[in-house]
């Protein structure tokens, strides 16, 4: 069984490539600081003291036919 298994993989690898040297694999992003500055944000105010605390409360704190009706509502948004 093993020899077996030696052999698919062996048969594996030599089906395997590399890319093209000439493929560029990191493209330039012109908005790369912008965008890192915005993950940033998001993540070190805005999910911690908006996004958190108001989704915790959400699900805390609204009873569950009040969800329900909320999210029949957002589903007919959806079709519209």
């Amino acid at each position: 069984m093993r020899i077996l298994w030696l052999l698919i993989a062996s048969l594996l690898v030599g089906c395997s490539s590399t890319p093209d040297e000439d493929v560029e694999s990191h493209p330039n992003d012109p908005f790369e600081g912008f965008n890192r500055t915005m993950w940033d944000f998001n993540y070190e105010v805005l999910d911690p003291y908006l996004v958190r605390p108001v989704s915790l409360g959400y699900v805390n704190y609204t009873p569950g036919f009040m969800r329900t009706g909320i999210s029949n509502f957002l589903s007919h948004l959806d079709e519209l």
